[in-house]
């Protein structure tokens, strides 16, 4: 299924041309549903519909890495992130399901003035849903000094709230070329984020 792909072309596939490969048949399997779905919700679709749009639409930008998905969340995403705009956050341009993934593609592919502008946000907002969002796409960062900034930013003063100190560090283990810098900051700053963790 989709959950094994990233697994199978981590551990089982030698090289990325391979891997490119692999992502082209996966693709192939998935693309006419998320084609039929399309990448916008239908007015009176069912809840299963916009699921299943959601997951499909993470499956492409973030695990196939498919360049016309990425393309179409990577516009909405700068467009909630007001780049290119008046620089606010406009949570409606972008539909709920997919908010998300689409922060997280702006991020990733606008490098730090995107990084920069994300930061911001999360350093004004209270919503709980957003916030996570947000730093859900700056911990998504594959550049090594962003996502060097992205785990200074737990131990911000006042920043992160308990239940969002842990989230740089999971979705930093997820990409294999970050995780020994994950795993030295980790062992550097345990006691620390373990006194955090801590319940009040």
């Amino acid at each position: 299924g989709m959950n094994d792909t990233q697994w199978i072309a981590e551990h089982l596939l030698a090289d990325d041309a391979a891997r490119a490969a692999f992502h082209a048949q996966v693709a192939g399997i998935y693309r006419a549903r998320l084609d039929a779905l399309g990448l916008v919700p239908k007015d009176g679709e069912s809840d299963d519909d916009r699921l299943l749009r959601a997951s499909l639409v993470g499956f492409f930008a973030q695990t196939l890495k498919d360049p016309a998905v990425r393309g179409a969340m990577g516009k909405q995403g700068r467009a909630m992130l007001g780049i290119d705009g008046d620089g606010k956050l406009h949570v409606e341009a972008v539909p709920q399901d997919l908010r998300g993934v689409a922060l997280v593609v702006a991020v990733q592919e606008g490098g730090k003035p995107a990084f920069d502008i994300a930061e911001k946000h999360l350093r004004a907002s209270e919503d709980a849903i957003v916030r996570g969002q947000l730093l859900g796409a700056l911990a998504s960062v594959r550049d090594p000094a962003l996502a060097e900034r992205a785990r200074g930013l737990v131990f911000q003063p006042e920043l992160l709230r308990r239940n969002e100190l842990t989230t740089v560090a999971e979705y930093q283990v997820d990409e294999p070329a970050l995780r020994p810098a994950v795993r030295q900051w980790l062992d550097a700053n345990f006691a620390e984020l373990q006194k955090r963790l801590a319940p009040a």
